[in-house]
């Protein structure tokens, strides 16, 4: 796997006298000479390019998977400090929402540093992966016609962040954070990855209830219409097909295959119980004006049933709708993170 280079400089001329013009021109020779050294040693090497960003850093980070074939953008913020800590940080693995990418927390750049700067949460590093496809998003899985993406975030990404970054790598120093498409993401890669995560956190996510959610969410989805049918017939079905709930034999193998896409958590929690490790705290939230109500009704269904099986699941609601702010980002999240993994 290799990382692209993103190399930005801002030269201000000084144009006062024809001495000044020449020292300047010398300088940007020098400089260009320097730029291709650099290029030329740094060709093949495990190299990154940072973008300073206020109290913080932000890098940006185009990685060539050779999982998915292609390359991904993502963003990691480091926290106010971190060039001169010397301190290893937990890691926060954030995973957005349908027909959006990773930037959709570059918009709440500026809460998160600050509340960092002044000490209101814990120092955490936030990664914001990226999980979308041609059709509008992975839902985080592996799936021949949406990507592996699973594998991708598994074997490529976690272990590069280790890498290049001073992190607790352990369960203990990581954490899931995602929100509607991504909510359903990290509740599934926390319950089946418990000895790399810690705690999950997820916000508005798409959940079933049993034999319910799938009927309901096909009204809603055929009502907003766009791309979100196909992407998820790519992630969920072999075949890639939308089921019209017919009641046919034909059309019933297909909703099947639709209900464990969303559905199918009674399966995942017992599989969770059979591992060895075991998640610290989960956080479900949910938006009390959310326009998909089967997404409120699953969060109550599956935080309740959670806590029937022993996990540490927790719910709570906000009066939003089905979106995330940077208010429920700073605080809620950061706080539960804060009390649920080590900051340093």
């Amino acid at each position: 796997m290799e990382i692209n280079n993103v190399n930005k400089l801002a030269l201000e001329r000084n144009q006062s006298t024809e001495e000044d013009l020449m020292k300047t021109n010398r300088f940007v020779s020098l400089y260009l000479l320097c730029v291709l050294f650099l290029l030329t040693w740094s060709c093949g090497q495990d190299s990154l390019v940072v973008e300073s960003s206020r109290d913080g850093h932000l890098d940006l980070l185009t990685i060539q998977s050779k999982v998915l074939g292609e390359e991904k953008d993502i963003y990691v913020f480091l926290p106010p400090g971190y060039d001169a800590s010397g301190q290893k940080y937990s890691v926060i693995y954030y995973l957005h929402g349908h027909a959006a990418d990773a930037t959709e927390l570059l918009g709440f750049e500026r809460s998160i540093f600050s509340v960092m700067q002044q000490g209101k949460v814990k120092k955490f590093i936030l990664v914001a992966v990226n999980g979308d496809n041609r059709l509008g998003g992975t839902f985080y899985v592996n799936s021949t016609k949406g990507g592996m993406w699973e594998d991708h975030f598994i074997q490529e990404l976690v272990p590069l962040i280790d890498k290049r970054y001073r992190t607790v790598a352990s369960a203990q120093g990581r954490g899931l954070m995602g929100f509607s498409m991504g909510g359903f993401g990290v509740l599934r890669l926390g319950l089946a990855y418990p000895d790399l995560f810690g705690a999950v956190w997820a916000l508005c996510p798409g959940v079933f209830v049993p034999e319910k959610g799938l009927r309901d969410a096909m009204t809603t989805w055929k009502r907003f219409g766009g791309s979100f049918l196909d992407s998820y017939a790519a992630a969920f079905s072999k075949e890639a097909k939308i089921p019209s709930l017919d009641g046919s034999a034909e059309d019933a193998a297909v909703a099947a295959e639709w209900e464990a896409g969303f559905g199918g958590w009674e399966k995942r929690i017992a599989d969770y119980k059979n591992k060895q490790s075991t998640l610290r705290a989960i956080r479900i939230i949910f938006g009390e004006n959310d326009m998909y109500g089967w997404i409120t009704d699953g969060s109550k269904y599956l935080a309740e049933y959670m806590g029937t099986q022993g996990l540490p699941a927790e719910i709570y609601s906000y009066p939003i709708g089905h979106r995330i702010g940077a208010g429920t980002v700073v605080d809620d999240a950061m706080p539960f993170f804060g009390k649920n993994l080590p900051a340093e």
